[in-house]
């Protein structure tokens, strides 16, 4: 009971402390983050429709660091996958399959606040269809709607550019995904 007790109180002791410094815990990584989101993409030639579907997103690596590190570099970093199957509106369309990396920095070096970041990235990878496959490259902005150790909404947009018929798969993208951390840290 007095082990008990005691480990009670040093608990207690730690967490105050803990709490009354503002750069306790001032930084994080998470790895292994799945998630999922939207898509919408709308390439140069409008006869081929607008694409939209479900995309995964896994995270490999995500590291948020607050105000007061003294780490140099963006705020929030974020390396993920994706995989997407996109329908278009235009019912003779192919359907149009993605498998991208890519990486998101923030504007901003050192944060106070776990929301409405902005930031921006690339990505980069592969367009499929049945008779077409073409590299693609994407420079992207957006704002993570929320960033915790636990959750990351972000909402994203950029220009894709395609390395084969460039004018015609080359287009705007645009979506937003939210990844979850399912393990215990």
């Amino acid at each position: 009971m007095k082990r008990v007790l005691i480990f009670i109180l040093l608990l207690t002791v730690f967490n105050s402390q803990a709490q009354k410094d503002p750069c306790f815990n001032s930084y994080w990584d998470d790895w292994f983050m799945p998630g999922a989101g939207y898509k919408t993409y709308i390439p140069k030639n409008k006869e081929f429709g607008v694409y939209h579907g479900v995309t995964t997103d896994f995270v490999i690596y995500a590291r948020a660091k607050s105000y007061c590190s003294n780490y140099s570099g963006p705020a929030r970093t974020k390396f993920y996958g994706t995989l997407s199957i996109l329908s278009s509106t235009n019912s003779e369309a192919r359907d149009i399959f993605y498998s991208n990396v890519g990486v998101n920095l923030s504007f901003e070096g050192r944060l106070k606040r776990k929301f409405l970041i902005p930031f921006f990235g690339m990505e980069m990878g592969g367009l499929y269809q049945r008779d077409f496959t073409s590299f693609n490259f994407t420079p992207l902005a957006g704002i993570q709607l929320l960033s915790t150790e636990r959750i990351i909404w972000s909402v994203q947009g950029g220009y894709q550019y395609t390395t084969k018929h460039f004018d015609e798969y080359s287009g705007i993208t645009a979506g937003s995904t939210i990844n979850l951390l399912l393990w215990e840290r």
